[in-house]
């Protein structure tokens, strides 16, 4: 079964965010693991969502032992 890493992350240092992006593509690669969503801004359906706050889903292929 094919498994999703879904994360909210905040961007609290916009200058620093570049190397925080950088850090999790070895663990995403290693795993077999590609970016459907990267850093997308949601837009909420219903109330306010925060101008600081990106989306991120991974998808990762099945396990197989």
């Amino acid at each position: 079964m094919t498994a999703y890493s879904i994360t909210e992350a905040e961007i609290l240092d916009e200058d620093a965010r570049s190397r925080y992006v950088e850090l999790p593509m070895a663990a995403v690669a290693q795993y077999g693991g590609r970016f459907l969503v990267r850093g997308a801004q949601a837009t909420a359906a219903e109330g306010e969502w925060p101008s600081q706050q990106r989306i991120v889903i991974i998808e990762f292929p099945p396990w197989i032992s």
